[in-house]
């Protein structure tokens, strides 16, 4: 199996940290139902398998990667912005950092019906990745 989550998900919380301030905004690659703390990222490797006739000698040479990246915000209206223009800022990020790794995806704004305070926006990146680590935007 190739792994390079770790890899993929520093490089994105940097960005974002780099951005917003260390600790700004909460991320993490866990699944929850609603975040610890607003505004939040959760970057969740959805799919990783081994692609199609790139087996080589016993060990996997490519894996195809799909990545699920959620992006919350409840911030109220104020002369900073409100919670779209705050999920949105980080949206954009999220998505330079994922083109620059040859990842092809978009984010699209899912209505959060249990909760309207909380805007939200989920994205999906497709990519294949090597043993070595290099990331490859042709499947």
């Amino acid at each position: 199996m190739i792994n390079y989550q770790n890899n993929l998900y520093s490089a994105l919380k940097s960005a974002i940290d780099e951005e917003f301030g260390a600790g700004a905004v909460y991320t993490t690659a866990e699944y929850l139902k609603t975040p610890e703390s607003f505004p939040a990222v959760l970057i969740i490797e959805d799919s990783q398998g081994t692609a199609f006739g790139t087996r080589d000698t016993g060990q996997d040479q490519f894996a195809d990667l799909t990545y699920v990246i959620e992006v919350y915000s409840n911030r109220k209206a104020s002369s900073s912005g409100t919670k779209q223009r705050e999920a949105r800022a980080i949206a954009t990020i999220i998505d330079s950092i994922m083109k620059s790794c040859n990842f092809s995806g978009s984010f699209q704004v899912i209505p959060n019906f249990e909760d309207a305070t909380i805007f939200r926006m989920v994205g999906r990146f497709s990519g294949r990745v090597d043993s070595a680590g290099t990331y490859y935007r042709r499947m």
